[in-house]
């Protein structure tokens, strides 16, 4: 019961997409946050970071939550490899990015990712 209830919270936490896009790159990011940053401060964030996303060429979609007490899933999907590089240079000079990144534990990020073939 309790993983139907994590994951149940994952996808009801929010998501950010445009439909019927096809998806060529996935970023999976898990983490913690800061021992100083509150889950509703960073959720708050986090709505101006999707913002931004969707302003980027080959942004498809994006969801975000909590899987347990502590640890965050951040899925982004994207048209290419080459469209999320493009963003993610990009997104050193958006505030809300930045405001985000002080957020996290740097020393708990388990990053992923995968072209789809």
């Amino acid at each position: 019961m309790k993983i139907v209830t994590a994951l149940t919270s994952f996808w009801i936490c929010f998501a950010c997409t445009k439909p019927e896009v096809k998806v060529g790159h996935v970023e999976i990011m898990t983490f913690r946050l800061n021992k100083s940053a509150t889950d509703h401060d960073f959720t708050l964030v986090n709505e101006q970071v999707n913002l931004f996303l969707r302003k980027q060429a080959g942004f498809v979609s994006r969801e975000m939550g909590k899987v347990n007490d502590s640890t965050w899933i951040d899925v982004l999907r994207w048209q290419s490899p080459q469209h999320f590089e493009a963003a993610y240079a990009k997104s050193t000079e958006d505030d809300a990015v930045k405001r985000m990144s002080t957020m996290i534990n740097f020393n708990s990020v388990m990053p992923l990712s995968f072209n789809i073939q």
